[in-house]
């Protein structure tokens, strides 16, 4: 969690203010393959992505993967 609390550093808060928000995650990994979220799932989660991509994508009536969003290391989605 310590890139977590340096973002909050970064965006102003203080050490102990960045820890205090940052303590509020729990960290979890996603394998390649895994979903944060699915379709039609209202999500009432916040994440920070440490390091690795997530990719947005929809699927056409064809079955055809269209992706529409890719969020990269130190973001929130």
């Amino acid at each position: 969690m310590e890139q977590l609390q340096h973002y909050f550093q970064r965006a102003g808060f203080n050490p102990e203010q960045a820890a205090e928000i940052a303590s509020h995650f729990v960290f979890k990994e996603l394998r390649k393959g895994e979903f944060f979220v699915r379709s039609g799932v209202t999500s009432n989660s916040l994440a920070y992505l440490e390091e690795g991509q997530l990719q947005y994508y929809s699927l056409s009536a064809d079955g055809e993967e269209r992706t529409s969003y890719i969020s990269l290391a130190n973001t929130f989605v």
